[in-house]
């Protein structure tokens, strides 16, 4: 479960960025025509383009790679605890070598 909780808060730190650069861009605008009229920021144009989109492709990788990690783990601890445990005897003849029993 802690890897999942991993995951969701690396997620989360990347939605944050996201919305802080989002708030950011939009102050800035705003104090941007407190500055000047309207008129010479007619030409202005605001958009985000393919960072914003590269942010949101970022954050559901993170998720989906947190979702398959977590399976991956759920099914390798299964296989474990279905399959019986390898045990390791030493030769009384010869004690490097090792037998897998």
């Amino acid at each position: 479960m802690e890897c999942n909780d991993d995951y969701l808060s690396t997620g989360l730190v990347t939605v944050s960025g996201v919305s802080i650069y989002i708030s950011y861009s939009q102050q800035a605008l705003e104090e941007l025509q407190h500055m000047v009229d309207v008129e010479s920021l007619s030409h202005v144009h605001m958009s985000f383009g393919w960072s914003l989109v590269m942010a949101c492709l970022s954050f559901c990788l993170e998720l989906l790679t947190g979702i398959l990690l977590t399976l991956a783990a759920r099914l390798i601890r299964r296989q474990c605890q279905h399959e019986p445990a390898a045990v390791l005897t030493v030769s009384q003849s010869s004690p490097q070598l090792l037998r897998l029993q």
